[in-house]
């Protein structure tokens, strides 16, 4: 039997996402399951397993400071409140995900990265492709639940 791990309710987590690559989600209140979609109606928490390689972020302020992405932060709202996008006030996952691009882009940049804004607008686009894609997983599931049900 797999010892369960439990972990900080509301904090980000990157975890495979069965396709070959690796996607950030929010760990549920229980603390062994996540979400990978902000909406409950539509998807169910996923039960964190350790086949998934779950590696903890953190919260937003803690991770955001690890990492030194404040810059990065800062950029990411001014360009959403800019663009009138209300997720960055309503949808943390959005956040995590954006920010969790742009800390890829910094990565390849290295020191004194700048997120211009094409930088932004293609993290923001990573961020809801990967929420596009949990959203079909889980309405594949679903389907299949309601034929074999």
């Amino acid at each position: 039997m797999t010892k369960t791990t439990r972990y900080v309710a509301g904090s980000y987590l990157e975890v495979d996402d069965l396709s070959g690559g690796r996607k950030l989600v929010l760990v549920g209140k229980d603390g062994v399951t996540y979400w990978d979609a902000m909406d409950i109606e539509r998807v169910t928490p996923v039960a964190i397993h350790p086949a998934l390689h779950p590696v903890p972020r953190g919260n937003l302020r803690e991770w955001v400071e690890q990492t030194g992405l404040q810059r990065a932060l800062a950029d990411l709202i001014a360009h959403c409140r800019a663009q009138l996008d209300p997720r960055i006030e309503t949808d943390p996952l959005f956040v995590g995900r954006a920010l969790w691009f742009l800390a890829q882009a910094a990565g390849q940049a290295g020191p004194g990265f700048v997120a211009d804004t094409a930088v932004l607008e293609w993290a923001i686009g990573q961020a809801q492709a990967q929420a596009g894609n949990a959203l079909h997983v889980h309405e594949r599931v679903a389907s299949f639940m309601a034929a074999h049900g």
